[in-house]
């Protein structure tokens, strides 16, 4: 599995690419959890690239959202099924199940296309964004 997650993170990573400006970094770390994973990708100007070790396996997914430090008191009998995305530049949140077909790079596609939008339709026109 660690395999696949891999390869994911170096592709949406490399998806992310072709919409940031250049000079803006994209930092990620992910949180695993029994049953899935956490990722998180930070994008700015002053953040240096780079892909953060994995956490500890959290035993479930509210301790591994609470180990982000950007989730509080997070129901603890929450779980996911399938994919979950969520972003605010400069803030990009995946969370996804152990499914492989979740880990797939058609998957990272659909992906890297949802957290685009949801950065698009968050932010104020007239706020210069880090992506486009």
């Amino acid at each position: 599995m660690c395999d696949n997650i891999t390869r994911y993170r170096n592709e949406f990573r490399r998806l992310l690419t072709k919409y940031i400006k250049k000079g803006v970094g994209i930092a990620s770390r992910s949180y695993p959890f029994n049953g899935g994973t956490v990722l998180i990708y930070r994008i700015g100007y002053d953040i240096p690239s780079y892909d953060g070790k994995p956490t500890q396996k959290s035993n479930s997914l509210s301790s591994a959202l609470e180990r982000t430090e950007l989730f509080r008191n997070v129901p603890k009998n929450i779980s996911v099924e399938g994919t979950i995305v969520s972003a605010i530049e400069p803030i990009i949140v995946i969370i996804k199940d152990n499914n492989s077909k979740e880990w797939s790079l058609e998957q990272a596609k659909i992906d890297i296309d949802e957290a685009i939008n949801d950065i698009l339709t968050s932010v104020n026109k007239e706020k210069e964004l880090a992506v486009m």
